[in-house]
């Protein structure tokens, strides 16, 4: 295996996670121009995506899938729940849990959506060939991968050798 990068050659713009944030906020952008007329946010959009899936069923798996803290994800649910898009359910077999579902309102927004999101990526992808995307998705499955085998702070931060 090959060093991919070196300290004299790392900079943002070629820079993992720069581009990726960057990419994540131009996204976000985007899709909230799309959503506007529904008032979702982009965040919301994703909780639509990700119980429409069935990626997640409770908070805490929106949260980890999300990256945000539970606080904010009651906010967002409660957002949801109060415009009549998504449901809180105990579950049956463990009363502690609350499943959440999408209501049927919910179901039809998260279509309605996901129709306008595919029409904007075939519009912004148009020069990307069908294997150049499906190349991108992998490597960025695998990479995310990669980094969630690994535990936080797993290299030790860089310190000099001390001279004796």
């Amino acid at each position: 295996m090959t060093q991919p990068f070196f300290s004299n050659e790392l900079n943002a713009l070629n820079s993992p996670s720069y581009l990726v944030r960057r990419l994540l906020s131009l996204f976000a952008w985007h899709y909230e121009a799309l959503f506007e007329d529904t008032g979702i946010t982009y965040p919301q959009w994703t909780i639509l995506m990700l119980l429409y899936a069935g990626f997640a069923r409770t908070a805490a798996d929106l949260a980890r899938q999300m990256c945000h803290d539970a606080g904010a994800m009651t906010r967002l649910l409660d957002q949801l729940e109060d415009r009549g898009l998504l449901t809180r359910l105990r579950d049956k077999n463990d009363r502690r849990v609350v499943n959440l579902a999408l209501t049927p309102s919910g179901c039809t927004l998260a279509d309605t959506l996901k129709d306008r999101v595919v029409e904007f990526l075939n519009s912004v992808l148009k020069d990307f060939s069908k294997a150049e995307i499906s190349t991108w998705l992998a490597l960025t499955t695998r990479m995310a991968s990669a980094l969630e085998s690994k535990p936080i702070g797993f290299l030790e931060p860089y310190r000099e050798k001390e001279t004796a």
